[in-house]
């Protein structure tokens, strides 16, 4: 048995030698800097159904995961994996991307609106974790990952012979072919509707959930294919309608964007599939030179010289760009404006050849 003197000894001994062994804690490295993803990496295709594939036009895109981490979501509530397709059955809907952070400004990271395909990959409690097929992303290779609330979605996917798209900022629907009659909700641009009967005048409209309503068909396109590319002639009147609305971080519907939630759901409702964010939009299409621009093309900044992508802009000609900033909300503007708060990137042509 040791003495009380004998491990007072030992004690001190130990003491001595592990002072004499310069033990230190290493010192803290810089947080590495996320990479970027390359060109090659970010290719985007969307499945929107699972017998339909939605097709750019142009470019091709394929998304595939990139290095870039993100931030597991921490629910406060148990998690419960399960898969299975559904619909967003409310006007609009807020992505966030940790549920507990809900109506945190900064949180938002998409929105869906009426209609919208996503699919459930787990859920806890009155919330559910997605992925929006229609949303391409860097973030997941499926589609813009987040969490919605549950009661924002209806199970299954819609389908139909003939489809409705919207083609200006909103639409009323009402609950009759009257203008008169109640106005249900409105429909957002870019919503994409199954249609149950129409005229030259009205259009009846299927929505998620069993519900009905009719629309004026002035302001949609039918097409058998809803995904389908669709005459270019009226983009930018369709952008026009836009114009004035306020900033919205995260903003993707017809009442507030932010910067490339405007380019992403205006290509869209044409049938062009761009990604969601501004920072995948700058690997598609094709480089523009200085001096070559068109109308359309799409202009890339950096906040910072040799940064990653942070805003992105729409030429509109003439030294003019349409762009959605947090102080002015959706508007035209000098383009040489931009230089007081970005660094040019690059510009990228989305519109094919040949349009007016």
């Amino acid at each position: 048995m040791f003495s009380k003197w004998r491990f007072l000894i030992i004690f001190t001994v130990l003491t001595v030698l592990a002072a004499g062994c310069g033990v230190t804690t290493p010192a803290a490295t810089p947080e590495t800097a996320v990479p970027q993803p390359t060109e090659a990496q970010v290719r985007v295709t969307i499945t929107a159904a699972p017998t339909r594939e939605i097709q750019a036009t142009p470019p091709e895109m394929k998304v595939e995961p990139t290095a870039v981490p993100t931030a597991a979501p921490k629910p406060t509530l148990d998690l419960e994996l399960k898969t299975w397709p559904a619909e967003v059955q409310v006007e609009w809907a807020d992505v966030w991307d940790d549920p507990a952070k809900e109506k945190s400004y900064w949180n938002r990271q998409t929105q869906l609106l009426l209609g919208e395909r996503v699919r459930v990959v787990a859920e806890a409690g009155d919330w559910a974790q997605i992925v929006a097929v229609q949303q391409p992303s860097s973030k997941d290779q499926q589609g813009y990952p987040g969490w919605v609330r549950r009661e924002a979605l209806s199970a299954g996917w819609s389908d139909g012979p003939q489809w409705a798209v919207v083609m200006m900022q909103t639409v009323p629907l009402y609950a009759e072919a009257d203008e008169a009659a109640k106005i249900i909700l409105r429909l957002h641009l870019d919503v994409r509707l199954p249609v149950m009967s129409a005229d030259e005048q009205w259009v009846q409209l299927r929505l998620p959930g069993g519900r009905s309503g009719w629309a004026a068909r002035a302001g949609l396109r039918l097409a058998a294919d809803p995904d389908a590319a669709a005459p270019l002639d009226g983009i930018w009147d369709t952008a026009l309608t836009l114009q004035g609305r306020p900033y919205l971080w995260g903003g993707a519907s017809g009442y507030s964007l932010d910067c490339s939630g405007f380019t992403y759901r205006l290509f869209h409702a044409y049938g062009i599939a761009l990604a969601r964010d501004a920072n995948d939009q700058a690997l598609q299409g094709q480089a523009v030179p200085a001096g070559a621009w068109r109308m359309g093309d799409l202009f890339f900044y950096s906040d910072v010289v040799n940064g990653p992508v942070t805003h992105v802009v729409m030429y509109w000609g003439d030294g003019q760009v349409m762009d959605a900033e947090p102080e002015l909300g959706l508007t035209l503007h000098p383009m040489a404006d931009l230089s007081q708060h970005y660094v040019w990137h690059s510009a990228r042509r989305m519109l094919p050849e040949g349009t007016k």
